[in-house]
């Protein structure tokens, strides 16, 4: 939201993982919508068929609430599913929130089309959930980041929902360094 210099109206910029970007102008006094800004209308984005993914929470092995997306194949896959994780786990950077980008992810959406599970999770260190929640990576990092990701691999596994023996992690940035140091130090969990 941002507000005008005379206080009298405001931009809303809002979007979520069922709704692509669209900004509209509102009065303060009364929140009613005056007019919309910009909708995106891409009309490439009706051609996608692009299911939304399925935020959760689950705790880890501390009993810390981790966000999380979950982008699931279509039924007509067989169960157990394979899974890759999808990891950035750096400090600073939320990945795992109720935004468009979440949807228009496209590799996630690709792998998923192709049969797979794919997670993305947020585990401590990641930004917007307070000082507590990222104080594990302060001259640590590199623990509390592949501990949270095994943690999901190990719920996504107990709900009957993917392959144990076939968990693959990928990871961009310090998400690659992140999927490394997961294959090095979770060998039982990661396999690829």
């Amino acid at each position: 939201v941002v507000l005008s210099r005379s206080c009298k109206v405001f931009v809303d910029v809002f979007c979520s993982v069922d709704q692509p970007y669209r900004v509209t102008l509102h009065s303060l006094s009364d929140g009613s919508k005056l007019g919309t800004l910009y909708q995106n209308a891409d009309p490439r984005l009706s051609t996608l068929t692009l299911p939304a993914p399925r935020l959760i929470t689950l705790r880890n092995r501390h009993g810390v609430a981790l966000h999380g997306a979950l982008y699931e194949p279509r039924a007509s896959f067989a169960r157990p599913r394979p899974l890759i994780v999808s990891c950035y786990g750096g400090p600073d950077i939320q990945i795992a929130s109720n935004m468009w980008g979440l949807t228009g992810a496209m590799r996630e959406q690709y792998f998923a089309q192709e049969g797979y599970v794919v997670l993305r999770l947020d585990g401590r260190g990641s930004a917007r959930r307070g000082k507590a929640f990222e104080l594990p990576l302060y001259r640590n990092m590199g623990e509390a980041e592949v501990e949270d990701q095994a943690d999901g691999v190990r719920h996504l596994i107990a709900q009957g929902l993917v392959d144990a023996s076939r968990v693959g992690v990928i990871g961009w940035s310090y998400g690659g360094y992140l999927a490394l140091l997961c294959l090095a130090r979770a060998p039982d969990v990661f396999h690829a």
